[in-house]
């Protein structure tokens, strides 16, 4: 039986998680310009 994994993100502080599936991404927000720069 496959199980879907939802995608989900979350806040902390001024990183972001954005999941889909079983792939994460981690940015980092700058909060001088506003801009994401995502994590190697």
């Amino acid at each position: 039986k496959l199980s879907k994994l939802l995608p989900w993100l979350q806040l902390d502080g001024d990183t972001l998680f954005l999941s889909q599936a079983a792939d994460i991404k981690v940015y980092h927000i700058h909060k001088d310009s506003g801009r994401l720069q995502r994590s190697p």
